[in-house]
């Protein structure tokens, strides 16, 4: 059997001792995450349904162990020294869910057993981790009723709103006690007595690397972090830019709090943030339609819900194309409606706009297809990014936003608008 054959390891979501080369030579959306053997304690972050193991690492399965006993493998790994990493590539493609009727995983209390053998195996392996051990099988019970009452309760819809109303109204006390100045700089620090309580292992917020039992519903269906407050929108820009990949300068305009945070701190100097009108955390405020820097200045240009604000539209893209290097990337998204695109200069009064427009400063409403020709007329070369291509649920990405991937011709010419 593959327990007893070893050879390489290879699973769903884990890799143990990965050399450079074959990271690069992965195709798994981010570089793989390595977890120590406290993180593993904590909670079993990659349930393995397929094990091969390279020979030289000794270990193997107890065979009197019938259940989690892959976690109780990988916690005698990790203890004798080796290094284990969770990747984002999938390697095993299963008939059913884990943990649903059908197999072994789901008997949830011979499972819970056997998580606490393996806390037993593992002190006996070090036993300097006797003395936490109490701890652990206190914890591991913590969460198994806990699941126990999440499995048997389903979550009504009045619950999500008193959540909602929970969410909302300690926000409200946190703008109207704290100075904004405070807030803004001690945001993630003032999140987490409350986001503490959303902390599990089925989802994960790619920004702040946060691991969660499920993250905050908004009214409008939005997804939100609640350790950092990311939105959907913002984790699937962060997914799709590979932020760690990124070389040279990159312009922002109108950054989410989250973003302008880690790409600050990522880029430094090489990082511009700018809001026109002051409503964004910003370091600049250009004018998207007259933009003081030289032509072919950034190597990544991020526009979001920036140009059906904008009257000149074109005027604004023709900017973007000429601060873009030639093979530069520019990531623009907007609203989107069937159809054509909808624009009515006429139409001025923040009521009509309301109507026509969807909100009281929009002067249009772009159809994919409208804003895509636009930009090609205007020079980059535009491809469309939808849900389908990226990681949905763990991340909690909606499927209706699309992204317009736009990138600068190497040796194309200032447009003229």
């Amino acid at each position: 059997s593959l327990r007893e054959s070893g050879a390489t390891f290879a699973e769903r979501k884990a890799t143990l001792n990965p050399s450079l080369e074959d990271l690069r030579g992965t195709r798994a959306p981010n570089r793989p995450t390595q977890i120590s053997l406290r993180r593993l304690l904590v909670a079993n972050v990659a349930q393995t349904s397929c094990v091969v193991l390279r020979r030289s690492i000794t270990h193997r399965f107890d065979k009197r162990m019938r259940h989690s006993e892959d976690y109780d493998l990988w916690l005698r790994i990790i203890a004798s020294g080796h290094n284990c990493y969770v990747s984002d590539l999938e390697l095993t493609e299963l008939g059913r869910p884990q943990l649903t009727p059908g197999g072994l995983s789901a008997n949830h209390w011979a499972m819970r057993r056997g998580e606490m053998l393996a806390y037993f195996h593992l002190s006996m392996l070090r036993p300097i981790l006797a003395s936490v051990l109490p701890f652990l099988l206190t914890y591991s019970l913590i969460k198994h009723f806990r699941k126990a009452i999440s499995r048997n309760k389903s979550i009504s819809d009045s619950r999500r709103r008193t959540r909602r109303r929970m969410y909302k109204a300690l926000r409200q006390l946190a703008n109207a006690v704290l100075p904004r100045k405070f807030l803004l700089q001690h945001e993630e620090l003032i999140r987490w007595p409350y986001a503490v309580w959303f902390g599990g292992t089925k989802h994960r917020c790619n920004i702040c690397r946060h691991w969660l039992r499920r993250f905050i519903e908004l009214e409008n269906g939005d997804s939100l972090c609640p350790f950092c407050g990311s939105s959907s929108r913002n984790r699937r820009l962060w997914q799709l830019m590979r932020p760690k990949e990124i070389e040279g300068r990159v312009l922002h305009f109108s950054p989410a709090r989250p973003l302008y945070r880690r790409l600050k701190q990522l880029l430094g100097e090489g990082y511009v943030s700018t809001d026109f009108q002051c409503e964004f955390l910003a370091d600049q405020s250009y004018d998207i339609a007259c933009i003081p820097e030289p032509d072919n200045s950034f190597d990544m240009v991020i526009c979001f819900h920036v140009l059906e604000h904008i009257e000149d539209d074109r005027a604004a893209v023709t900017e973007l194309h000429r601060v873009s290097k030639p093979g530069g990337i520019a990531y623009i998204q907007t609203p989107f409606r069937e159809g054509a695109t909808y624009e009515n200069p006429a139409i001025t009064n923040p009521a009509a706009r309301l109507e026509h427009f969807g909100q009281e400063d929009h002067v249009r409403v772009y159809s994919v297809s409208g804003l895509t020709q636009r930009l090609v007329n205007l020079g980059f070369v535009v491809s469309a990014v939808d849900g389908q291509q990226q990681e949905m649920c763990s991340l909690g990405l909606s499927k209706d936003e699309i992204i317009l991937e736009c990138k600068k011709r190497v040796g194309a010419e200032k447009v003229a608008a």
